[in-house]
């Protein structure tokens, strides 16, 4: 990641990154990645396996 990302968009973008684990497996729904920051760290991340 670049250096000029805020934190904010390295957030982002780590949920993107792991919504992505579910590629190709939760059509007709969107992929889906979620974090959970407590004090500027990752506490707790996750994403939406399969379809349903």
């Amino acid at each position: 990641m670049s250096p000029s990302m805020s934190t904010h968009e390295r957030f982002q973008a780590r949920a993107i990154k792991i919504a992505q684990l579910a590629w190709g497996k939760t059509h007709p729904n969107p992929m889906v990645g979620a974090l959970v920051v407590e004090s500027g760290q990752i506490v707790a991340e996750g994403w939406h396996p399969g379809a349903g």
